[in-house]
């Protein structure tokens, strides 16, 4: 071989970077009428989304952004893991 590389086989783990963010919306009545919703670049719909609802927009968005930390970190799980464990992030409700 004369040193020279095909292009088969490079870099096949590479993938561009991903830029997620983190939306809240008022969705329901109260007294849990707020949701999260983790959006992937401009994607219109969302790649992840709250199974529950909320008392506060700050407790949603605290909650989407755990989420979206634990999508994205160094030791991120599996998608279906993540939405088992969803309601452990949260914490309590505050009344």
């Amino acid at each position: 071989m004369d040193g020279q590389h095909t292009g088969h086989g490079q870099h096949t783990g590479w993938r561009p970077l991903r830029r997620f963010s983190v939306t809240v919306q008022r969705l329901a009545r109260p007294p849990t009428p707020w949701t999260w919703a983790i959006h992937e670049d401009d994607a219109a719909d969302p790649c992840r989304r709250s199974s529950r609802f909320y008392r506060s927009a700050e407790e949603a968005w605290a909650v989407g952004r755990a989420m979206l930390t634990r999508m994205t970190g160094p030791n991120r799980g599996t998608r279906t893991g993540e939405s088992r464990s969803e309601a452990s992030v949260g914490g309590p409700i505050s009344s």
